[in-house]
Order: C-alpha cells, then structure tokens, then sequence
C-alpha cells in the first residue's frame, strides 16, 4: 500500500456512531491498534461537522470533542492528519453545516503543536468535481452482468466509502 488512509472523524464512540453509521460495534481500542501496525506509516483523515444528524445534535468541534481526538492522535502519531468539512448540501433529514476554514486551522495548529504535519483540505472547483466523478464512476463499475444488484451496504463496502458518502452517491446515480 502506497498511502495508507484512516478515518477517525471522533475519539469518542457516541460520535463515531452517529456520524459514520458503522455496522459493527465500535472500538477504539482496536483502531488503534490496528493503526499501530502501520508503524506511523498512515495518514489521519478527519472529517469536521456541525448540526444536525438523524434528529440528533452533532458536532465534533466541541472542546470536549476536540480534547478526546487530539489525545487519540497524539497515541496514535500519524505522518500526517488531513483536515476538511462538508463541501455540499446533506441529505433530507439531516442538517449539517461546514465548519469555517478558521476554525480548522485552529484545530489543525494544535496537531502542529503535537508535532504531527496537519493539512486542512479545502476541496473545491474542479478538484471536488474530479473526486465525485471518481467516486460515481467507481460506483457504476461495479454493475455488470454477473452483479446486476448490489445492496447500499455491499457498496459501500466493496468501494471503502462512509455509508452517508454512498447513499449520496446511490441517490446522485439514480436521478
């Protein structure tokens, strides 16, 4: 593996359920240590939102939030974390919204401070347009003429993507 990527969007299991929609119990206990084997060899890729989420409060920028995630990343000392936001509207029922780049740059200077090389992402134009497209057509791959039906769950599965990022995607290819 050239660039190994892992997403840890909250240190705390509460949050992570709520935001990411997994479909197992979650353990952060094991993520790290699964991350260890990496031996620092791994990206942190984290994902910085507000709102609402499935009826529920979100935000994963509280002190509280930001306190318990800058501990895991301190454990865990990635090469590099790699910061962003939303970049579009959510889907119906949900209401989440960006974070301000200020905000993230803030964020981002205390992993400095761990000394720990941060980036915040600012996708946008046709950098974003490029990784949707890449996404969608990923996505479409997948049909043929053994697999004519995969289940949003198999999806996402077969193509690595955060559940939410693959019901997007599954609407987007159907309209």
């Amino acid at each position: 593996v050239d660039q190994n990527m892992l997403k840890l969007d909250s240190a705390l299991a509460d949050t992570v359920r709520q935001l990411n929609q997994p479909h197992v119990k979650t353990d952060l206990g094991k993520f790290e240590e699964y991350a260890r084997g990496f031996d620092g060899r791994f990206i942190i890729q984290t994902l910085f939102v507000r709102g609402e989420c499935d009826g529920r409060t979100v935000d994963n920028t509280t002190e509280e939030e930001i306190t318990a995630w800058l501990q895991a990343i301190a454990r865990l000392r990635p090469q590099q974390v790699m910061i962003y936001t939303i970049h579009r509207d959510t889907p119906l029922g949900n209401n989440l919204r960006k974070v301000p780049v200020s905000e993230l740059n803030a964020i981002a200077r205390r992993v400095n401070r761990l000394g720990i090389a941060t980036s915040v992402s600012l996708l946008s134009g046709w950098r974003l347009y490029l990784c949707v497209l890449a996404t969608g057509l990923a996505m479409l791959s997948l049909f043929d003429a053994v697999h004519r039906e995969w289940t949003l769950d198999e999806m996402v599965a077969e193509l690595s993507l955060p559940r939410m990022t693959g019901y997007r995607m599954a609407r987007t290819l159907q309209a």
